[in-house]
C-alpha cells in the first residue's frame, strides 16, 4: 500500500478482536508524519447502529458509518496491512478535525 494521506479510509487488521478480523479507521494524521514514521493517527470507523448513535463526538460519514473522533489511536500501517478503500470529504475531515482539536482543548 502506498503512504495513508490525511482524509483517507484504511482498512486494517484488528488482531485485539481477535485473528483475521479487519475494521476501517480514518487517517487523520499527515502524509509527512505517516511516511517518516510508518505509523499514522487514526479514529475508528463503524457502521451507525442503535448503540452507536450521531451524536458529538462521532461524525456521521454516510447514511452508514460513522467516525468516532474521541478514540484516536496511533497505528502502524504496515504491520496493520493497510488496505486503501477510500477518501471522506473535506467536510466530514475538518468536522472530526475540529472535535479532536476541540477534546484536547488545542484551540
Amino acid at each position: 500500500m502506498n503512504i495513508p494521506k490525511q482524509g483517507d479510509i484504511i482498512s486494517i487488521d484488528l488482531p485485539e478482536l481477535g485473528k483475521g478480523r479487519r475494521g476501517n479507521v480514518l487517517v487523520l494524521s499527515i502524509v509527512r508524519y505517516n511516511a517518516s514514521s510508518e505509523l499514522m493517527v487514526a479514529a475508528p470507523i463503524l457502521p451507525k447502529s442503535s448503540q452507536i448513535k450521531e451524536i458529538k463526538p462521532n461524525i456521521l460519514i454516510d447514511k452508514h458509518n460513522i467516525v468516532l473522533a474521541d478514540q484516536i489511536r496511533s497505528v502502524n500501517y504496515k504491520q496493520r496491512n493497510a488496505q486503501y478503500i477510500g477518501t471522506v470529504d473535506g467536510k466530514v475531515l475538518l468536522e472530526t478535525l475540529s472535535i479532536i482539536a476541540q477534546v484536547l482543548a488545542l484551540k
